[in-house]
């Protein structure tokens, strides 16, 4: 059980690797991810920012492809600082150096990585291999792929490479599992490289914001591990909160309406505050419970910050057990 002064919510970031028994509300996503990577070679994972696409490969997706006995590699970006040690030995492919960093570690001297592609970095080490002595699929992600359109930009002639060297090591490896993760606005942009890659790239699995039932397990999941719990009409309180936006009307004119979702983020910043501001003998309700008192809270004020139209921090109260 949590201790009372513990937020078991993230807040702006992205749940980790070992945030998982926190992690509620994509159990359909990540089974369906886990089921598209196992069957196709590469899977491109998109959406909005704010999603969760992170989130999702963190304490989702890694956490049940290793419990299958499958073999992961850390996560990789594109992007990234070149060391000082080679600058001047030249780096062939300044995307392909930052990828093979992220998996190589700081043990590995970076000089070393110069002039190696993936392909050849990958067939260096041994598939892991299971109870039987057969080798397992090796899955890697690249997260925020959309770097590959943002990050030197001057170097845009070695994005076709990058996603060459991809194909290359999907060639020479049958067990080997390719997941680019990317922002939804950029999926246009990876087309032209598309036609690269194993089936066209054809494989996608779109990531939408939380649907009530699901924001709903998000918010009551992650309590049962604490000493502190919200009533089910709270929670849907805040969901029906959390969905409403401010929109611009055929008229032109600002109408406040709920919206399908929720913004993962912004659930996870929202019960956060409320967590924060509860005292250690409360819970969260939206009305007096039988035999408590009320001790009405400014947590969950409507803030003045609202972003894309929505509040981070609802209007709800807590009330304090009584003693």
């Amino acid at each position: 059980m949590a201790a009372a002064d513990q937020t078991p919510y993230v807040g702006p970031r992205p749940f980790g690797r070992d945030e998982k028994d926190l992690f509620f509300g994509r159990d359909r996503e990540t089974r369906d991810l886990c089921s598209l990577v196992v069957a196709h070679p590469i899977v491109l994972l998109y959406a909005a920012s704010g999603a969760g696409k992170s989130s999702l490969l963190n304490a989702g997706l890694i956490p049940l492809l290793e419990a299958r006995g499958y073999e992961v590699l850390p996560s990789a970006r594109v992007s990234g600082r070149i060391p000082d040690a080679v600058k001047n030995a030249g780096v062939d492919n300044v995307y392909a150096f930052n990828v093979l960093s992220s998996w190589a570690g700081p043990s590995v001297d970076p000089r070393d990585l110069v002039k190696v592609d993936i392909a050849g970095f990958l067939a260096s080490r041994p598939h892991r291999k299971d109870a039987a002595g057969e080798p397992v699929l090796r899955v890697v992600l690249l997260d925020q792929f959309e770097e590959l359109f943002t990050f030197a930009r001057e170097r845009w002639q070695e994005r076709a490479a990058l996603i060459r060297q991809l194909a290359e090591a999907l060639e020479r490896d049958p067990l080997l599992r390719i997941v680019l993760v990317m922002r939804r606005e950029f999926v246009a942009r990876l087309e032209t490289f598309a036609p690269l890659l194993p089936q066209a790239l054809r494989t996608r699995f779109p990531l939408d914001e939380l649907g009530p039932k699901a924001a709903q397990e998000a918010i009551e999941g992650p309590l049962a591990r604490t000493d502190r719990k919200i009533e089910s009409e709270a929670s849907q309180r805040l969901v029906e909160e959390l969905r409403t936006v401010t929109v611009r009307g055929a008229g032109g004119e600002d109408i406040e309406t709920v919206g399908p979702s929720v913004e993962p983020v912004q659930l996870q910043v929202a019960c956060a505050k409320l967590w924060d501001d509860l005292p250690p003998d409360g819970w969260i309700a939206i009305s007096l419970p039988p035999g408590g008192r009320a001790a009405r809270s400014t947590a969950g004020r409507k803030a003045p910050a609202v972003r894309n139209g929505r509040s981070p921090t609802p209007p709800l109260t807590f009330w304090r057990r009584s003693t």
